[in-house]
């Protein structure tokens, strides 16, 4: 309700974010629920993995950060993609298992390091090993930021150019996997 959520506004004030997401919350909620080394796992949007709006919140979860998985589609009646994360309460790791929910079963792929996170504010899930050596090698060869690399826009912006027609610019859009052009 309405009023629920203007509890959850004041007592989580410092971790406010622009995302209007109560998930959220309860991520905080379930933290306060748990004993030292307790395990907590969240369905969530996929946009945690990138989006600064959900950086505070992907700033306190990566600190016990277990497993991340990329579930490679949206849910139905869901519009964004989702992931899930597996999180032990005050068990800091410099990696996390990263994996990939494929034809009704999790595939763990390799370890992430947890630095890439602190320098790109990016956490990386359902990569494989080749790519994610090629991610460190690109990282590790040029010194830049994230940003420089890549330019993640969401809307319409971009979105009501693109066509099933063949065009210049190829672009695999998410997990479907059909070829879309610019």
């Amino acid at each position: 309700s309405k009023d629920e959520k203007t509890i959850l506004d004041i007592k989580f004030v410092a971790q406010k974010s622009s995302v209007k997401n109560s998930a959220i919350y309860f991520i905080y909620l379930a933290d306060e629920f748990l004993c030292d080394a307790g395990i907590n796992a969240f369905i969530i949007p996929k946009s945690f993995c990138y989006s600064l709006g959900w950086n505070k919140c992907a700033q306190f979860i990566v600190q016990g950060l277990f497993k991340l998985v990329d579930m490679g589609m949206a849910f139905g009646n869901v519009l964004l993609e989702q992931v899930v994360f597996v999180r032990v309460k005050n068990q800091i790791t410099e990696q996390f298992v990263n994996g990939l929910f494929e034809q009704q079963e999790i595939k763990e792929y390799a370890p992430v390091s947890k630095a890439i996170f602190s320098r790109y504010s990016v956490l990386l899930a359902g990569q494989t090993p080749a790519e994610i050596a090629l991610i460190e090698r690109i990282l590790t060869a040029h010194k830049k930021t994230w940003g420089e690399y890549v330019l993640i826009e969401r809307g319409l912006n971009w979105q009501s150019k693109v066509v099933d027609k063949p065009g210049r610019t190829p672009i695999y859009r998410g997990a479907q996997l059909k070829k879309y052009f610019l």
